[in-house]
């Protein structure tokens, strides 16, 4: 893949994002099969944001279900960086303007208290480096115009990020059971969605294990400090102006959004 190919996309992403206007799908500029293009636009962008001293402060882990890795051809989940301008607080409102088409994950992320500097980490090694655990939206937003999107696309696209949320509660290891402890997710106090880690993702830190090793393989170790998001417990939903949503979480405490015109 020529380098001019790998900058054109990763330009027609941050024009997209600057203008507020939606561009067409990344696919049509090189092999829709080439997640190894996809990955180098995200790089790209991500080495243009560094030098502009955008902060980066963690990565979100997608595409963990089996079923979605099975509809976009992959055999293992995806991944983005969080950013700090991405982060809103837990309680407050996000623009919906700001957005382009935005949806609503849930999800349990953990921040990490030590540096994994390891090639090959298990998952005792991820369990030992964690902070704490903590509630978390994401809001995942696209781009690509009408969520118009494979898997080269979400992935240059930066994982189809958008926001992130983070409840104000933790949860040292060992004082919960994040694969099984229930979640409920209010919308203007409705009950639209309940699930545990087990029965939608499988094991949120085998997820986070599988990050780890990814990114050390590019040289880009996971560090003290950073913030994963561990994929979604249920399906994403739309997000309308106006909505207020809540998930709360067996043990684990809970996390508020509102979004504003």
């Amino acid at each position: 893949m020529h380098d001019n190919v790998i900058e054109k996309a990763a330009q027609v992403l941050r024009n997209a994002e600057l203008s507020g206007l939606p561009c067409e799908p990344i696919r049509s500029l090189f092999d829709e099969k080439d997640m190894a293009a996809a990955y180098a636009v995200k790089q790209c962008n991500h080495d243009i944001w560094h030098q502009q001293q955008r902060q980066k402060i963690g990565c979100k882990i997608g595409i963990t279900s089996l079923a979605v890795q099975s509809f976009f051809g992959m055999t293992e989940p995806d991944y983005g960086f969080l950013y700090s301008d991405m982060q809103a607080d837990s309680g407050g409102t996000i623009s919906r303007g700001s957005l382009f088409k935005p949806k609503l994950e849930v999800e349990i992320g953990l921040v990490l208290g030590k540096d994994i500097n390891l090639s090959k980490p298990t998952k005792a090694n991820m369990i030992e480096a964690t902070a704490y655990f903590c509630p978390v939206f994401e809001v995942v937003d696209s781009r690509i115009e009408n969520w118009d999107v494979q898997a080269v696309d979400t992935i240059a696209d930066n994982g189809s990020s958008g926001r992130f949320v983070i409840g104000n509660s933790k949860a040292l290891p060992g004082s919960v059971d994040i694969n099984t402890c229930s979640m409920t997710l209010f919308s203007n106090t409705e009950v639209i969605a309940s699930a545990c880690a087990l029965d939608s993702l499988g094991d949120p830190i085998e997820h986070a294990v599988w990050l780890a090793t990814k990114l050390a393989a590019i040289g880009a170790p996971l560090k003290a400090g950073d913030i994963l998001l561990t994929g979604a417990l249920a399906p994403m939903i739309d997000v309308k102006a106006g909505g207020d949503y809540k998930a709360v979480f067996e043990g684990l405490g809970s996390v508020a959004i509102s979004f504003g015109a």
